[in-house]
């Protein structure tokens, strides 16, 4: 009886432990088969991200985790070595040329991937990431990856920032078939759009390897896209270990998180494209390179007045932001723009740079991020909600969250203007100004009236119009109304960045009679 007792026992025991291998081979399994892996790669002069310490976390909170699948804490990040030089500026007088590295880089990276590629599950997320020169990696991997099944490609997305091979923007598409001898550069692909694989392109203004300007004859542009790759290419994934003082574009680390998140909330920061397979964001730096060097000398209210002046100029004369940035376009040589909306556009800027000036002098921002649109705060939908309430909660000040980035040209309220002397210098030449650009704005008014009566008339009209309009312009109908509509986004934009003196009349006629007695 007791032998049959402990034969029954032990048939027990090894029955439970082998249900219990049984589960936990199950739930390993299931594990395995939901897990995602993001390969990360740096850009020129990063051949070893995990090298540069700051740098895969900051680029996989920034861009990774909004734009992917990839999440924390189920999400494996892992660097990928590729060589990141160009002779002879980076690694180098015995680096490999800039088409070397790509070429090396390249392989390497698939390799990586095909690595993963083998040990993925049926549910197995991949994540592919580069940066500036590894976005010509990510172009050749992408042409590469086209011959997987559309089931397989939906477990495979593409995040990159500063890319060089952006389609319209990117330094190598801008120069596609064209490479200096000797250093070899640039060289690589345009990033595929057409392949179904699910990619994010993030770039910010003005950054000549993922922004250059359309336009090559337009030296304005050139210089200050020149000037992106000193104060705005390197900042994409900042602050790090060696440069802890930078951020990107000049934002806050938390303020560019935001921008990053919920890119739909901040129209007038973060232009946002879909063509084809890919998404593109491209966002405004808070400061013009051009000025920067203003910045850097001590010169910054001279920065402030000329800085939206140089803005329209440069955007309308040198970019054609119409065009789609999935659109492969290179260099061109004749600018084309429209004369009126550019003489218009540059009027408007003189009062906003005066504006902006006297409130970096007052020590209040100049450029800040915006609070979210109002509609949107009423939107019934749960996840733009949620995402109002993430800004909204975020501990800036309220002088930095403001809708506009200075007040309504810069008069105090009452209980300061209790305690201010009444001719104090620098309120008597802020008024000063302010006076020049109430002229200003007085003498524009007649022609937005005009242009307001123009724009009811009929269509027959209109095409009249424009057809006398011919003789002054080589562009064709179609242009005129592509920088129509930029004119709009270009006014929307002022409105965003500056206030209007007209918000405060009365006070304004208040100031002059104190300052008169």
């Amino acid at each position: 009886m007791r032998s049959f007792i402990r034969s029954l026992t032990v048939t027990l025991i090894a029955l439970i432990a082998a249900a219990a291998l049984a589960l936990g081979s199950t739930l390993t399994t299931t594990v395995v088969l939901t897990a995602t892996t993001a390969l990360i790669m740096g850009g020129t002069g990063r051949p070893n991200p995990d090298d540069f310490p700051g740098y895969v976390p900051n680029v996989a909170q920034y861009y990774i985790y909004p734009n992917s699948v990839c999440a924390p804490p189920g999400c494996d990040l892992e660097a990928v070595y590729t060589p990141e030089t160009a002779w002879p500026v980076y690694g180098g007088l015995d680096a490999p040329t800039w088409k070397q590295s790509i070429l090396q880089g390249t392989e390497l990276f698939g390799e990586a991937v095909d690595d993963q590629l083998a040990v993925m599950g049926p549910a197995d997320n991949l994540v592919l990431f580069g940066y500036s020169q590894s976005g010509a990696i990510l172009a050749y991997q992408k042409q590469a990856l086209d011959r997987l099944s559309d089931g397989e490609k939906e477990h495979i997305e593409f995040v990159v920032i500063g890319n060089v091979s952006r389609p319209n923007g990117g330094l190598n598409t801008r120069l596609l078939g064209f490479s200096v001898p000797i250093v070899e550069f640039p060289f690589g692909p345009s990033m595929p759009t057409d392949t179904g694989i699910k990619t994010t392109d993030i770039a910010m203004k003005w950054d000549i390897i993922a922004d250059a300007p359309l336009y090559v004859t337009n030296p304005l542009a050139m210089i200050n896209a020149i000037l992106g790759f000193e104060y705005v290419h390197g900042t994409y994934p900042q602050p790090t270990a060696a440069s802890p003082d930078e951020t990107p574009g000049g934002y806050t680390a938390e303020q560019w998180r935001w921008l990053m998140d919920h890119p739909e909330l901040y129209p007038d920061l973060v232009d946002v494209q879909e063509y084809g397979d890919t998404k593109y964001l491209t966002v405004t730096p808070t400061v013009l390179p051009l000025v920067a060097p203003l910045h850097d000398l001590g010169l910054k209210p001279l920065a402030d007045l000329i800085e939206p002046a140089l803005r329209v100029l440069i955007e309308q004369t040198g970019y054609n932001r119409d065009l789609p940035y999935g659109q492969t376009t290179g260099f061109r040589l004749i600018p084309v723009f429209n004369p009126v909306t550019l003489a218009v556009d540059l009027i408007k800027a003189i009062p906003q740079g005066v504006d902006q000036m006297m409130a970096g002098l007052r020590g209040e921002p100049t450029w800040i991020v915006p609070e979210p649109p109002e509609t949107l705060m009423n939107d019934d939908d749960e996840a733009d909600t949620a995402a109002v309430q993430r800004v909204s909660s975020s501990p800036l000040e309220p002088a930095e969250i403001a809708s506009t980035p200075v007040d309504s040209a810069g008069i105090p309220d009452d209980d300061e203007s209790d305690t201010k002397p009444a001719r104090d210098p620098l309120r008597v030449f802020e008024r000063g100004l302010r006076d020049v650009g109430d002229q200003i704005r007085a003498a524009l008014k007649p022609r937005a009236e005009k242009k307001d009566e123009a724009d009811q008339k009929s269509p027959k009209d209109e095409d009249s119009e424009s057809d006398s309009s011919g003789a002054s312009s080589s562009d064709s109908s179609a242009d005129d109304s592509d920088k129509g509509a930029e004119a709009d986004k270009s006014e929307t934009r002022d409105t965003t960045r500056r206030t209007t003196d007209e918000k405060k009349p009365d006070k304004a006629t208040a100031d002059a009679t104190a300052d008169a007695a």
